[in-house]
Order: structure tokens, then C-alpha cells, then sequence
């Protein structure tokens, strides 16, 4: 049984977890299953933190087979 006082994982933390295990996160994933809202804002706070998040916009087509346009997000390693 929990205490209450372990603490949650935040968001930059699911995100950063989420990319390192999978290699690249769009944003449409980090809503739908990560649940968060806004994950640009979430890449500014890791950016500001030192993690290099490197965003890629890429071209696709949405539901109504619209084109529309994507941020997926990767992180560059060091000497990589």
C-alpha cells in the first residue's frame, strides 16, 4: 500500500522515459498516452533543464484525410 508520500512521475519525466524506450514520441502519443495536454511545453521545460529534445515536424494526414502537420520528438545523446 502507497504512504501517499512517494512521489508521482511527472510529465518531463514520463515523456524523457517514453523517448528513451521507444526513440521518438509524436505529439498525438504524448496526449493520448501519456495524458499530457500541452507536450511543447513540457520540451521547453527539458530543454531548460539540459536535455538536447530535438523536434522534427513531419507531414501526414489526420482522420478526415486532411493533411496536416506533426512535432515528433527525439533526444540527441551526447557524441551521437
Amino acid at each position: 500500500m502507497k504512504s501517499g508520500l512517494e512521489k508521482k512521475p511527472t510529465q518531463c519525466s514520463r515523456l524523457v522515459k517514453f523517448i528513451e524506450m521507444y526513440g521518438s514520441i509524436s505529439t498525438m502519443q504524448a496526449i493520448v498516452e501519456l495524458g499530457i495536454i500541452n507536450p511543447s511545453a513540457r520540451v521547453m521545460e527539458l530543454r531548460a533543464a539540459g536535455i538536447n529534445v530535438i523536434t522534427t515536424i513531419t507531414e501526414g494526414r489526420n482522420r478526415f484525410d486532411e493533411p496536416c502537420r506533426y512535432a515528433v520528438y527525439t533526444i540527441k545523446k551526447d557524441g551521437v
